[in-house]
């Protein structure tokens, strides 16, 4: 038998599964931070990618 400890915390079974989404986009995110802040993109250009990003994890991370 598998251990089956109780977490403290509800835990969906398929977090692991969207894990791997979740890093992508957060690590995308903060590597156009760090680019854009030495200006390597125009500033309205960066915004838009940068919520683009976050919405796209969002429905990764967030779907049934």
């Amino acid at each position: 038998m598998p251990n089956t400890a109780k977490l403290p915390i509800p835990v969906p079974k398929d977090i692991l599964a969207k894990g791997s989404y979740s890093v992508f986009f957060v690590g995308s995110i903060l590597l156009w931070n760090f680019l854009g802040d030495y200006g390597l993109f125009s500033e309205w250009y960066h915004q838009v990618w940068q919520w683009l990003l976050i919405l796209v994890s969002g429905y990764f991370l967030f779907r049934k």
